[in-house]
């Protein structure tokens, strides 16, 4: 009976023409509250850990008695420590990755004119 001339009431769609709303019981959506703490938490931990380490070596100094020079005189023997100890380690890395590579590296300083026949291969 739902012929073309039938008038239908305002809202109620026919088949070839949906509604712009569903035609089932619109369900209540729950909003979602926004959280209570936005904030990041590894960061904070993080500076508050940062700043613990620069600030506890200060209190500890002053809770002593002591003067914050040597926490200068402390930090200078660190960092020279750590300069000539890397040194180190570079040259012993190197020294090691060269007897990893030994064969490559003699054969790529050392052209193959320059050797002898016996050691090249070539027999004339």
């Amino acid at each position: 009976m739902s012929g073309a001339g039938a008038k239908q009431p305002p809202g109620a769609g026919s088949a070839a023409d949906p509604p712009a709303e569903s035609a089932a019981p619109a369900e209540p959506v729950p909003e979602s509250s926004p959280p209570l703490l936005s904030v990041d938490v590894t960061g904070l931990v993080s500076q508050f850990a940062r700043s613990f380490v620069l600030i506890f070596p200060v209190y500890v100094l002053g809770y002593l008695g002591l003067s914050f020079s040597w926490v200068l005189i402390a930090l200078c023997g660190l960092f020279w420590i750590r300069r000539h100890r890397g040194g180190k380690s570079s040259r012993l890395g190197r020294a090691l990755a060269f007897l990893e590579d030994e064969e490559e590296a003699v054969r790529l300083s050392v052209s193959t004119a320059d050797l002898p026949a016996w050691v090249s291969g070539q027999h004339p």
